[in-house]
């Protein structure tokens, strides 16, 4: 009979968990993804001028990266409020009296706990960054859907030009300037696949002074394999070289024409032109330390590592704090709970980011929130 008991409030524990944790991870989830599509407003408007598909298709690849984070700390703040709620309302002293041993509605947390940090640690190191990879590869791909749309259309656009970029025929006519340019503006007259025609080019420094006008026939345009750089193979080409911002004909002004250019014009289809090949981008499983036993872990996937593995085993290390914790304040202030389980939480956090800091990233900075909540627990039971 009392086994039938305890394994009522087994369940009973574990389905209040799970529903407090769907709760709890769906507004974190909610706030985590709003504060990335914040930083990625520019391509979410390109892909919603695409179509409504691709704009879903971005928000998806966004979302493993805030399940990563708003999972375990949903959970945490679900123990805390859960067991402070049974405290509050004396079914723990129920419990007692039915004789349940506490463990026994202790059990279902942590196990639960163990299969949350599975999938926290899959999602942080395997999921997120394929996601995160697939983002950038779309929002390449759009910004260059939308460049040709835009060409097609005639419509004048601006596009970035990066330091890193080898632009010689621009180098050399800003040379003769002796400005830098920092964008351009351009118009297309028509377009026809591959091949754009009656190109206006405008050349404008960081002043937003524009300093040279290019008119070309024609252009064959070429994109890498990444599509970050369009390749522009102008010809038929004007060039005005101006001497003031404004577009009047006076004595500064310098004119050159020839048929073609020797060196191709490269514009960023994004603000990054090159594709880093950072551990936040990769899956675990495809680091070169664990294809190559010679090799040996770098800096940051040491601390990309230790981070996540940290977070993502946070659940099973804070229930260890969190259950005592809940049993004794959730008696005084039952409200009070979900505040309390935010503080925890940010703690847990700031405590591994300023330990990993001091120690280094190649040191276990991040374990020892995690180290002193685990002991707090074994002391506490």
């Amino acid at each position: 009979m009392n086994w039938q008991i305890s394994r009522t409030v087994r369940r009973y524990v574990l389905k209040e968990i799970l529903l407090v944790t769907t709760l709890s991870t769906l507004a974190l989830c909610a706030l985590l993804l709003y504060a990335n599509l914040t930083k990625h407003d520019e391509a979410l408007l390109q892909a919603l001028s695409s179509s409504p598909t691709a704009f879903i298709e971005l928000i998806s690849l966004l979302l493993p990266y805030a399940l990563s984070m708003g999972l375990p700390f949903g959970f945490s703040l679900a123990v805390l409020f859960c067991v402070g709620r049974l405290a509050s309302d004396h079914e723990l002293t129920a419990f007692d009296s039915l004789g349940i041993n506490p463990l026994g509605w202790k059990f279902p947390i942590y196990v639960l706990s163990l299969f949350i940090c599975l999938v926290c640690c899959c999602a942080s190191l395997i999921w997120a960054p394929l996601a995160r990879a697939q983002f950038d590869e779309r929002k390449r791909e759009l910004a260059w859907d939308n460049l040709s749309a835009l060409a097609n259309r005639g419509y004048e656009f601006e596009v970035p030009l990066q330091g890193n970029l080898k632009n010689k025929g621009i180098d050399g006519l800003t040379g003769l300037m002796g400005k830098e340019v920092k964008k351009v503006k351009l118009s297309v007259g028509s377009a026809d696949g591959a091949e754009w025609y009656n190109l206006r080019i405008q050349l404008v420094d960081h002043q937003e002074n524009f300093i040279a006008i290019i008119h070309a026939k024609s252009a064959g345009v070429t994109t890498g394999h990444d599509l970050t750089v369009a390749q522009l193979e102008l010809s038929g080409i004007d060039v005005q070289m101006l001497g003031s911002k404004e577009f009047v004909h006076f004595a500064g002004d310098r004119f050159i024409s020839f048929e073609k250019w020797k060196q191709p014009l490269e514009l960023s289809l994004n603000s990054e032109t090159r594709i880093v090949k950072s551990p936040k981008k990769i899956p675990v499983y495809e680091w070169e330390f664990f294809r190559n036993s010679s090799l040996e872990l770098s800096e940051s996937e040491w601390a990309h590592l230790n981070k996540n593995i940290v977070l993502g085993c946070s659940p099973f290390f804070l229930s260890f704090l969190l259950v005592p914790l809940g049993t004794s304040s959730g008696k005084k202030d039952k409200s009070g709970n979900l505040f309390l389980g935010v503080c925890v939480c940010l703690c847990f956090y700031l405590i591994g980011y300023g330990s990993s800091n001091l120690l280094g990233n190649k040191e276990f900075g991040w374990w020892v929130p995690a180290i002193l909540t685990f002991f707090y627990g074994v002391v506490k039971r």
